[in-house]
Parts: C-alpha cells; structure tokens; sequence
C-alpha cells in the first residue's frame, strides 16, 4: 500500500485496495486447493495486466502531460482497478483484478507513481 500512499491515494481508496488485495489472495489460495483454476491461468492473467498497465501508462503519459506524476499516478490506478477480465472464461469477482493489481504492485512488477522503479526498487 506505500505505492498507493506515494501517489497520496484517499483513505477511502486505500481501504478499498486492502480489500481487494487481501480478497483476492484467499480466493487464489482456495482455488488452487481446490484445483480449480490452473496455475498457467493466473500467470496469464497477471501477464495480461502487466501488459494493461504498461500500455496505460504509455498513454497517459502522452495524453495527460498535463497533470503532475501524482495525478497521472492516481488516474493510473484508477484504470486499472477498473479493468474487467476474465479468468478461464468465467467473470472475476469485482474486486479481484484490482486486487490482483495490487499483488502485482507489492511484487514490483507493476507501480502507480510514474517514478515506482526508483521509489520502489525490487528487493528493497
């Protein structure tokens, strides 16, 4: 959740990204006890938003110059919690990509402030 703070995220929308990212840790735990997703599933989900992310905020970045890195950061954030994929064919939870998002980012694969490399390096 730093990554969400180093964009000054509200309280309200941190809570819910907690939410979230905790919600969709146990259901990717349960599943896979009870095998009913394929590991190589959420691999491709999460390929799939990494891709997601990167290609909004390229976009971002030339559309929205405007903006400071903490808006574009929130706006980034924004756009990705809002994505609607699925998972084997079958609708995700509303709170599970956003989630998802978020282990990403705790991962470092993925980051909200358009500098998160450099704030946020992996294994620091």
């Amino acid at each position: 959740m730093r990554q969400l703070m180093s964009i000054e995220a509200t309280d309200a929308l941190i809570a819910v990204a907690i939410s979230g990212f905790l919600r969709a840790t146990e259901d990717k735990v349960n599943w896979a006890d009870k095998g009913s997703i394929v590991d190589s599933s959420l691999e491709e989900l999460d390929e799939s938003l990494v891709r997601h992310h990167m290609m909004t905020a390229d976009e971002l970045s030339d559309t929205h110059v405007h903006l400071d890195a903490l808006q574009r950061g929130r706006q980034l954030y924004r756009r990705c919690a809002d994505l609607k994929m699925p998972l084997e064919g079958q609708a995700l939870p509303s709170y599970f990509v956003a989630g998802e998002f978020n282990c990403l980012a705790d991962d470092r694969r993925v980051g909200w402030h358009p500098d998160f490399e450099s704030l946020f390096p992996k294994g620091g």
